[in-house]
């Protein structure tokens, strides 16, 4: 009933620009009356492994959906942090310390999550930059805060796989040398990114991968040499190290390239 009641509102929502008397403000009070609606429906309908990631599904939607209205992009706010709780609440950082071994829906669950928790970060935060209403400051926070959640989701994602492929004890291992080689990859990808791009456009990119070479080798030194073992130790720190030479070589050409263009 509770979907049905959404599904009705909504369908009311998208055709009342051509029913007589429903104003904007008339299809706004509804859209969020269809939003509750919908929200309801999913929490009875679905337990909380599966909840989570169906209300972040439906946040990607609203959000692409409805990326013009401001409405919409509330709904797709609210459905976003209320799965990420929910995900939060399955996948709490405790697991990322020692190996909690899940069964096998709920880890396919929570990996599910992983992932639609950053489309649905990434859409939520495209709809409002999209639309030039979040003044530069407020952009820097949302992509800081797009970081956090890629990072943690990355991270979830990659041990909750090691665990579930090969156990406690060598897919934990595992899990956490992939998440630290992501880590890098992605502030490799930033530097990539930044070169390509004009220099007054460089700062954000070049900062985000900063803090990321830092958390990483913040991780790698401080979680990863001390609970790693053997080959995964040695693995994590060739690859690592093979990265970040990397990341200087192109820097310095970088600079070259720059040097010669201003002579």
């Amino acid at each position: 009933m509770a979907a049905g009641l959404a599904a009705a509102l909504l369908a009311i929502v998208l055709v009342g620009d051509r029913l007589p008397g429903v104003t904007a403000r008339v299809r706004h009070i509804w859209s969020a009356a269809s939003a509750v609606s919908a929200l309801i429906a999913v929490t009875v309908a679905f337990d909380g492994e599966i909840a989570a990631p169906v209300l972040l599904a439906l946040a990607v939607v609203v959000a692409v959906a409805g990326r013009r209205d401001n409405t919409a992009r509330f709904v797709a706010l609210g459905f976003g942090l209320i799965g990420g709780l929910l995900y939060l609440s399955y996948a709490p950082p405790t697991s990322l310390v020692r190996a909690t071994p899940l069964s096998t829906p709920d880890s396919v669950a929570i990996l599910a999550s992983s992932t639609l928790l950053i489309a649905a970060v990434v859409a939520i935060i495209w709809s409002w930059i999209g639309r030039s209403v979040l003044a530069p400051d407020a952009v820097r926070v949302l992509m800081a805060c797009l970081a956090v959640v890629v990072l943690y989701s990355v991270t979830t994602f990659t041990v909750t796989a090691g665990v579930l492929a090969g156990g406690e004890s060598g897919g934990f291992f595992a899990g956490h040398m992939a998440a630290t080689i992501c880590w890098i990859a992605i502030a490799a990808t930033l530097f990539v990114y930044a070169a390509r791009r004009a220099r007054d456009d460089r700062s954000l990119p070049i900062a985000g991968g900063l803090a990321l070479v830092a958390g990483s080798m913040a991780k790698l030194v401080l979680f990863d040499l001390g609970t790693l073992d053997g080959m995964f130790r040695v693995t994590v720190f060739i690859v690592v190290g093979l990265v970040l030479l990397g990341m200087g070589a192109g820097y310095a050409r970088l600079l070259a390239q720059q040097d010669q263009q201003e002579v």
